[in-house]
């Protein structure tokens, strides 16, 4: 989630982001990794997870006007 929240800082600036305590039915415990895809399918991403979020929030800009 952090992550994610500096790639959308970039993108729009300044966020105001509310931290809460974690709820019981959160998910927890495991790393988001794209190794499981690379090893059973031979997959790998073609365009950064940055950029994506970048065109990704184009589009929507694009196609909500």
């Amino acid at each position: 989630i952090n992550a994610i929240v500096k790639n959308l800082t970039r993108i729009f600036g300044p966020l105001n982001v509310s931290r809460q305590q974690p709820r019981p039915s959160d998910f927890k415990g495991v790393t988001v990794s794209i190794e499981r895809a690379k090893n059973s399918l031979g997959w790998t991403p073609k365009v950064p997870f940055h950029l994506g979020l970048e065109k990704y929030i184009e589009s929507v800009k694009r196609n909500s006007e």
